[in-house]
């Protein structure tokens, strides 16, 4: 195996990799959208902060919250470009393994001669080998092509389903969209849909899958596979899952994660309210308390 072969081979085992860490950043810029939601946790909080203010500064927030939400999109627009920008370069380089494989491009010193000889031309000592290929020319080039082929069927970004969970996430609605139509988006979380379709307990390393985009507990899901392939959410269609649909989803990780330390908050505040509470009764019973003295 030439070396170029083995590192278009190395490149290639690495796209699942690539697109993972895309993945993981527009996880993080989904947290960011969550917070900056319309009537969301940050403008419900800073609104109420500003209910004593004038005018002026409640627009100059609303103002601010605006131009965060567009960096949140063009961050995601980002996202796409580069998963896009992706799939080009491994396309390109599967394109370039597999001309290698069929002597398109050739690799070694001696190829010019070789090539004469197997033309049934007579080896001529002064006939110099051809020069190794340009293979950073060849690479840039097959990524050209494989962006046109693929932006034939490129949609629009903000019809990407990336985009769309952000603006989800913001509650915007789409361009098109009936303003009659009440977008049915809620950032309240609950513990139910953190729970894994097959434990029932909270995702632990949350795995998602790419066919049906459901998700599931790692160990839930191995242990399924062993007796079923069907995906164990009801009604999905998804009837052969495989271990090499799934891959680690961040957004879920990072989600639980807030969701256990909410929980946690929240838990502590109940604690230090039913400690205050007994505390105010024990000395509403000590204030009525009569006081005998016995003379």
């Amino acid at each position: 195996m030439s070396a170029a072969k083995a590192a278009a081979t190395s490149i290639i085992r690495k796209e699942d990799e690539f697109m993972h860490g895309i993945e993981r950043q527009n996880a993080v810029t989904g947290m960011l959208a969550d917070f900056l939601a319309a009537d969301g946790i940050v403008e419900k909080a800073v609104r109420a902060a500003l209910e004593s203010s004038g005018n002026e500064e409640l627009a100059n927030f609303e103002g601010f919250l605006e131009e965060q939400r567009t960096k949140v999109k063009n961050l995601t627009e980002g996202h796409i470009g580069t998963q896009r920008h992706a799939k080009a370069f491994i396309s390109a380089m599967k394109s370039i393994r597999v001309d290698i494989e069929n002597g398109t491009h050739s690799t070694g010193a001696g190829a010019g001669v070789a090539a004469g000889a197997a033309n049934g031309e007579e080896e001529n000592e002064d006939v110099k080998p051809a020069p190794p290929p340009n293979f950073e020319e060849i690479l840039q080039n097959q990524i050209e092509a494989a962006k046109q082929e693929a932006s034939a069927g490129y949609i629009d970004m903000q019809d990407e389903d990336m985009m769309k969970s952000i603006r989800e996430k913001l509650r915007e609605r789409a361009a098109g969209d009936d303003d009659d139509i009440e977008l049915e988006i809620t950032n309240e979380e609950n513990e139910a849909s953190f729970k894994c379709p097959i434990t029932y307990a909270l995702f632990e390393r949350p795995m998602k899958n790419k066919v049906c985009h459901h998700v599931y507990s790692f160990a839930g899901i191995t242990h399924h596979l062993k007796s079923k392939r069907r995906c164990p959410v009801a009604g999905c269609r998804n009837d052969n899952v495989t271990m090499q649909q799934l891959h680690e989803c961040e957004e879920t990780k990072l989600r639980v994660k807030r969701f256990k330390a909410r929980a946690a908050r929240e838990k502590e505040q109940r604690m230090t309210q039913d400690n205050d509470d007994y505390l105010d009764i024990d000395a509403d019973n000590m204030e009525g308390a009569g006081t005998t003295f016995i003379e």
